[in-house]
Protein backbone atom coordinates (compact mmCIF):
# COMPACT_ATOMS: atom_id res chain seq x y z
CA UNK A 1 0.00 0.00 0.00
CA UNK A 2 1.44 3.90 -0.18
CA UNK A 3 2.33 3.71 3.13
CA UNK A 4 4.59 1.11 3.36
CA UNK A 5 5.60 2.52 -0.20
CA UNK A 6 6.81 5.28 1.42
CA UNK A 7 8.34 3.95 4.50
CA UNK A 8 10.82 1.85 1.52
CA UNK A 9 11.15 5.01 -0.23
CA UNK A 10 12.63 6.69 2.75
CA UNK A 11 14.64 3.70 3.78
CA UNK A 12 16.12 3.01 0.20
CA UNK A 13 17.18 6.72 0.34
CA UNK A 14 19.56 6.04 2.92
CA UNK A 15 18.15 8.07 5.73
CA UNK A 16 18.99 6.80 9.08
CA UNK A 17 17.41 7.08 12.49
CA UNK A 18 17.17 10.82 14.04
CA UNK A 19 17.49 12.42 10.20
CA UNK A 20 15.06 15.10 9.60
CA UNK A 21 12.45 14.96 6.48
CA UNK A 22 10.55 17.88 5.56
CA UNK A 23 6.77 16.93 5.07
CA UNK A 24 3.31 19.17 4.44
CA UNK A 25 1.37 19.22 7.46
CA UNK A 26 -1.89 18.82 5.32
CA UNK A 27 -1.41 16.19 4.14
CA UNK A 28 -2.39 12.14 4.90
CA UNK A 29 -1.41 10.83 8.01
CA UNK A 30 0.96 8.06 6.79
CA UNK A 31 2.90 11.07 5.00
CA UNK A 32 4.12 12.00 8.46
CA UNK A 33 3.71 8.95 10.36
CA UNK A 34 5.88 6.59 7.51
CA UNK A 35 8.98 9.02 8.89
CA UNK A 36 8.27 8.30 12.44
CA UNK A 37 8.56 4.53 11.46
CA UNK A 38 11.71 4.65 9.64
CA UNK A 39 13.24 6.14 12.98
CA UNK A 40 13.19 9.80 11.23
CA UNK A 41 12.15 12.81 12.54
CA UNK A 42 9.31 14.67 10.39
CA UNK A 43 9.75 18.34 10.00
CA UNK A 44 6.34 20.45 9.32
CA UNK A 45 6.52 22.96 6.63
CA UNK A 46 3.83 25.66 6.05
CA UNK A 47 1.39 25.32 3.06
CA UNK A 48 0.46 27.67 0.50
CA UNK A 49 -3.07 28.45 0.82
CA UNK A 50 -4.23 28.83 -2.84
CA UNK A 51 -2.03 25.42 -3.63
CA UNK A 52 -1.91 23.33 -0.77
CA UNK A 53 1.06 22.13 -1.60
CA UNK A 54 4.41 23.16 0.51
CA UNK A 55 5.27 26.87 0.72
CA UNK A 56 8.94 27.16 -0.98
CA UNK A 57 9.71 30.32 0.48
CA UNK A 58 9.41 28.50 3.98
CA UNK A 59 11.44 25.37 2.83
CA UNK A 60 15.06 26.41 3.57
CA UNK A 61 14.43 28.07 6.90
CA UNK A 62 13.14 24.33 7.58
CA UNK A 63 16.26 22.51 6.62
CA UNK A 64 19.13 22.04 9.43
CA UNK A 65 22.16 19.76 9.07
CA UNK A 66 20.14 16.71 10.25
CA UNK A 67 17.68 17.02 7.57
CA UNK A 68 18.05 14.49 4.97
CA UNK A 69 14.86 14.51 2.24
CA UNK A 70 11.92 16.04 1.95
CA UNK A 71 8.10 14.46 0.83
CA UNK A 72 6.44 17.65 -1.10
CA UNK A 73 3.20 15.59 -1.17
CA UNK A 74 1.05 17.91 -3.48
CA UNK A 75 -2.87 18.67 -4.36
CA UNK A 76 -2.21 19.21 -7.25
CA UNK A 77 -0.69 18.92 -10.68
CA UNK A 78 1.15 22.57 -10.54
CA UNK A 79 4.94 21.73 -10.86
CA UNK A 80 7.33 23.72 -8.59
CA UNK A 81 11.37 23.74 -8.86
CA UNK A 82 12.70 23.32 -5.62
CA UNK A 83 16.10 21.95 -6.96
CA UNK A 84 17.79 25.78 -5.92
CA UNK A 85 16.46 25.19 -1.87
CA UNK A 86 16.42 21.56 -1.90
CA UNK A 87 19.12 20.57 -3.99
CA UNK A 88 20.90 18.28 -1.29
CA UNK A 89 18.22 16.46 -0.14
CA UNK A 90 16.83 13.47 -1.07
CA UNK A 91 12.92 14.23 -2.89
CA UNK A 92 11.26 11.40 -1.94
Amino acid sequence: NGSVSLRLALIASGVRPGDEVIVPPYSFIATASTVIEANCVPVFVDIEPDTYNLDPSKIEAAITSRTRAIIPAGWNKKKRDWSKKTSRLMHI
